[in-house]
């Protein structure tokens, strides 16, 4: 009886009348960097709050891919909405890889995808992980970080997302190696490049890549230019939107500016 008396009295409380419209317009105002914990705090209000929120796709789309019972959750209540991957600080055992694999089936609705791991000795197995998994387009995708700090750098497979990117907007690279063949990545604005040896990158291999990116307008090349040129004198690369090129390296050199034309 006193449970009931404790429901009834909370159904009839204000906050437990607002319509579904409103009590979801509280996502515009909670910090974005508190978005999971957000997530699990609303639901614990009330039987009713709990109701809304776990029926409402937009707060169940950020996956860090850490829990195998959480992970499966999110990805059932978000429904088909576009998910955010961030596996950051994966782990070495086949637990977490299991974890990550529970998003495969949807990479079709994958919208940012960031990998970040500080221990060289899994940087190779998160690489393959994402090379046997996602090898397929990614429509949606339209922000790729991928960050690892191991020497030599890790080599991208050609393969990877079956190199078509069409709705990128935003790549960051550190610490890896690719020819930067995908294609289709007409759309992309802001390329990053970190930490690749210049005796590992090939001028033309740039320049072809900047060719294909029409809309680029922000450049950052840091301890990631070419340490000599391959590319005929002459060539120009024509780069109509640009507007910030910011390269750092120890042993600065004008290879690459020789190339290009805005």
């Amino acid at each position: 009886m006193l449970n009931l008396i404790r429901s009834t009295r909370n159904t009839f409380s204000p906050v437990n009348r607002a319509p579904p419209e409103v009590l979801s317009l509280i996502l515009d105002y909670w910090e974005d960097s508190d978005r999971d914990g957000a997530s699990l705090k609303l639901t614990h209000v009330s039987c009713y709050w709990r109701e809304v929120f776990v029926s409402c796709p937009l707060l169940w789309t950020r996956l860090n891919c850490k829990n195998l019972e959480k992970t499966r959750a999110y990805v059932e209540r978000s429904k088909t909405s576009p998910l955010e991957i961030h596996p950051n600080g994966l782990g070495a055992t086949h637990y977490h890889e299991e974890v990550l694999l529970l998003a495969v089936p949807h990479v079709d609705r994958v919208k940012t995808l960031t990998v970040s791991d500080w221990q060289s000795t899994l940087s190779a197995m998160i690489v393959r992980t994402l090379a046997e998994n996602f090898s397929r387009p990614i429509p949606l995708l339209e922000k790729l970080k991928l960050n690892f700090v191991c020497y030599p750098p890790i080599t991208l497979p050609d393969t990877l997302f079956d190199g078509e990117l069409s709705s990128l907007r935003k790549l960051r690279l550190a610490g890896v190696l690719t020819p930067l063949s995908w294609g289709r990545m007409e759309n992309l604005a802001i390329f990053n490049l970190y930490n690749t040896p210049g005796d590992m990158i090939l001028l033309t291999c740039l320049l072809d890549f900047f060719e294909s990116v029409p809309r680029l307008h922000d450049i950052r090349l840091q301890d990631s230019t070419p340490d000599e040129s391959n590319a005929p004198p002459r060539r120009i690369v024509f780069l109509p939107n640009l507007k910030k090129l910011v390269t750092i390296t120890k042993n600065p050199n004008p290879f690459l500016l020789d190339h290009l034309s805005c």
